[in-house]
């Protein structure tokens, strides 16, 4: 009876592994693979094989001691691109230098590695959240966002949702953009999960993850009631969430939402158009009579801050695709009004923010402020319009002290709209081996790379010093910078564009993006 029982409960305990012998393709990443995916083959051949000898006593197994193994859903949507194209998409665990990064999905049965010296991107759905209103522009390129708390003679600090209260050494800071112009018409942070003042008109919007993302395939139509006599601004900040060159339609002084047909004529009599699909551009001014365009070539781009303005008094036309003037016409034949602004795309699209500012509003680092930048001098631009040259700026406690040659002053930080710094200005370091771009919510900051973890990126700058950013607010890290090995050109002759260079427009400067 009792070899009965026993052998009874060896079937019953079969029976339980065969049920569960699936684990590892559930929604959660609990294998531990290199390269290639579980298998249960070995497992269910010692099964079948396995018959134990009535002479013997039964003999336990002991199971091995459990490693562990980070517990991220796969639902996440993080996506990891290699140098030669490949692209994976699950849930992204973890990565170390000279190591490999570990990436978890159910079609893969656990997890996968990926060598980092293979990576082009990886690509991060965080949490979200509001990232500030300041922005400081580094000598160098890098940008960082967030919220001002003080400026003393040797360091800024800023509060960022990446790095909590962070210490940059003011002589790495080119400029300091405080706040929003006053001018704001429209705006829309769709972070906040709202669409604000906009409506969709057409096709299918989902806010999720900190954005308002179209899904692409048909024609997708956001407009917004805007009454529009004087000069006005778009501000739009996209990404193409498929890695492919954004495409996508600004439109100013519309009469009508459109386009609601093929004509040249979709968005009514006067409107300004500005038309992108991530490598050229064009722009399209149409009168009741008559109508112009132009267009040209820009350098491949996936995501990028894009600014489109127009002064129908003087009839002069600029774009800009993040901090560089892709288009500029002195005069044309613009409305003299309109009434609706829009924005339409038929591919994939994200935007984290759109807005309309009154007047011609250039990129940070284009301001009137820096003509009295001088070497040694600092210029200020203050909200009503006001500049000032300087020779030394302090905050504290929410007041400005400025310190100039007739005198010192002091106003409330509201007052204040730009900063710059004077100094001879630096083109980007040439990348180095090892080097990262991670864009966040906060900005875009060029580190050597630590390691990624389940909660932070860990990295160095050489003016921040060792940094920590939050994993829940990194939305991309682009790696090997540096220049290609003869092996990695042969396999990707292409990648240096498109990885988003120092000098292309891939490289996104989140800082930048606000109004």
């Amino acid at each position: 009876m009792r070899e009965v029982l026993w052998k009874s409960g060896l079937l019953a305990a079969a029976a339980l592994l065969i049920l569960v012998g699936g684990a590892p393709k559930t929604a959660w990443a609990q294998g531990q693979l290199f390269i290639g995916v579980a298998s249960d083959d070995a497992e269910d051949d010692a099964m079948d094989t396995f018959e134990p000898d009535e002479e013997e006593a039964p003999q336990a197994a002991v199971p091995a001691a459990p490693q562990p193994v980070a517990q991220v859903a796969v639902a996440s949507g993080d996506s990891v691109t290699t140098l030669d194209g490949s692209r994976l998409t699950g849930a992204v665990i973890a990565a170390e230098t000279d190591s490999s990064l570990r990436l978890a999905g159910p079609q893969f049965g656990g997890e996968v590695r990926v060598l980092v010296s293979s990576l082009d991107r990886v690509s991060l759905r965080g949490a979200g959240g509001k990232p500030g209103k300041t922005g400081l522009l580094l000598w160098g390129g890098d940008s960082i966002l967030g919220d001002l708390v003080s400026i003393t003679p040797e360091v800024v600090l800023i509060d960022t949702v990446a790095t909590g209260r962070l210490s940059v050494a003011r002589k790495a800071v080119r400029s300091i953009r405080l706040g929003a112009p006053s001018g704001v018409l429209l705006e829309g942070d769709f972070s906040l999960g709202d669409l604000g003042t906009w409506t969709a008109k057409q096709g299918r919007w989902t806010l999720a993850d900190g954005a308002l993302v179209s899904e692409g395939g048909s024609r997708h139509l956001l407009s917004a009631e805007l009454p529009q006599s004087e000069a006005v601004t778009m501000v739009v900040r996209v990404r193409n969430p498929s890695d492919q060159p954004v495409l996508c339609e600004l439109a100013l002084f519309a009469e009508k939402a459109g386009p609601d047909d093929s004509s040249d004529n979709a968005y009514g009599a006067g409107s300004v158009v500005a038309t992108l699909n991530g490598s050229s551009y064009g722009i399209n001014i149409r009168t009741r009579s008559s109508g112009w365009g132009s267009g040209g070539g820009l350098q491949p781009f996936t995501s990028a801050t894009i600014r489109f303005a127009c002064a129908p008094s003087s009839g002069s036309t600029q774009l800009w695709v993040d901090s560089r003037s892709a288009f500029s016409r002195g005069s044309g034949t613009p409305a003299s009004s309109g009434r609706i602004v829009a924005l339409s795309t038929t591919a994939p699209l994200r935007i984290e923010y759109l807005a309309v500012l009154r007047g011609i509003i250039p990129p940070p680092g284009e301001t009137k402020a820096e003509e009295g930048a001088s070497a040694g001098k600092m210029a200020i631009e203050f909200t009503n319009g006001d500049r000032l040259t300087a020779d030394d700026v302090a905050l504290a406690d929410g007041q400005f002290s400025i310190i100039t040659s007739y005198g010192q002053a002091r106003c409330p930080a509201g007052g204040v709209r730009c900063i710059v710094f004077g100094g001879k200005d630096t083109p980007p370091a040439r990348p180095q081996k090892g080097n990262v771009r991670v864009t966040t919510l906060s900005g875009c900051l060029t580190l050597r790379f630590g390691c990624l973890t389940a909660d932070a990126l860990i990295g160095r700058s050489d003016c921040l010093g060792d940094v920590t950013l939050k994993r829940s607010a990194i939305r991309e890290i682009k790696f090997n910078l540096g220049p290609l090995s003869p092996t990695a050109r042969e396999a990707a002759p292409d990648k240096e564009t498109a990885r988003g260079g120092p000098h292309s427009y891939g490289g996104t400067r989140i800082g930048e993006s606000f109004p």
